[in-house]
């Protein structure tokens, strides 16, 4: 009837989706919330005005169907993976103060960067502590339009042009390019002869156009005993205790050619320092 009021003194069964409502140890009501219109039929989440979530009571929250894991201060625990992460993928390492640990990798690999050591033998300077050690490189243009026209700049170099070997006949070295240096020590060791034999050492330089190769130095005197001799080629010919010292600028490729006079063996090796 319009205007009556009624009352009721009884139990109210309320069911949502024919389930009764769950409530917890202290009888308040277990609410789980989801997303608006995450599935079909999913209910969306009620706020207010100021965007405060309107439930009262236990909330069940799941990630992925998993519910998230606190540490021993009840903190919310978090696993970090990489972009794109799958399956199995390893979770980001930390030490054991928690500090996350980073590798270093160069712009187009997936390998890590490798250390290192000093060629000098020198400590690096700060204690036993692991660190960061960067550096330049400096680069020299060679003029050869390759992909770069740009050649690392070298230190003093040492090079083997001729191991020791028992020998009978002329031979070359290989090429030998000269990126930066301005000077030359050629070392010449004989250790052993069979009856008369001679060597004379010559350099040659190579013209890059024909490939032809030019004679710039001949040794004064060949070499028929068991002995070594040091040659030196600088701009200006520096004096000191050489067997010869030359007043010659090295080109950009060159070798090394050793003339026998004859069949004889003679067993020698022929190393280079090329000085900046």
């Amino acid at each position: 009837m319009i205007g009556s009021k009624s009352i009721f003194d009884g139990i109210v069964d309320v069911e949502v989706a024919g389930q009764a409502p769950q409530l917890d140890d202290t009888d308040k009501l277990a609410v789980s919330l989801y997303g608006k219109g995450v599935v079909a039929g999913d209910t969306a989440v009620d706020v207010d005005v100021a965007g405060n979530i309107g439930v009262v009571g236990v909330i069940d929250v799941e990630v992925a169907g998993q519910a998230p894991q606190l540490d021993d201060t009840d903190k919310l625990a978090v696993s970090l993976y990489g972009n794109g992460a799958a399956a199995g993928d390893t979770p980001v390492d930390v030490d054991t103060v928690g500090n996350i640990g980073v590798v270093l990798r160069s712009s187009n690999s997936v390998s890590p960067l490798s250390l290192i050591s000093i060629d000098d033998g020198q400590a690096i300077p700060g204690g036993g502590a692991v660190k960061l050690l960067t550096g330049s490189v400096p680069m020299l243009y060679n003029g050869t339009g390759s992909a770069t026209g740009l050649d690392r700049q070298r230190n003093n170099q040492e090079i083997v042009l001729l191991a020791s070997a028992a020998r009978t006949a002329t031979l070359q070295s290989a090429d030998i390019v000269n990126y930066n240096g301005s000077g030359l020590i050629l070392f010449l060791n004989v250790s052993a002869i069979t009856a008369t034999p001679t060597i004379t050492l010559s350099l040659q330089i190579k013209d890059s156009i024909s490939g032809n190769y030019f004679t710039i130095w001949t040794a004064a005197a060949g070499v028929s005993t068991v002995v070594s001799r040091a040659y030196l080629f600088t701009p200006g010919g520096a004096a000191g205790s050489y067997t010869e010292a030359v007043n010659l600028r090295l080109a950009r490729t060159w070798r090394l050619n050793v003339a026998h006079t004859d069949a004889d063996s003679i067993t020698y090796s022929v190393s280079a320092v090329v000085l900046v």
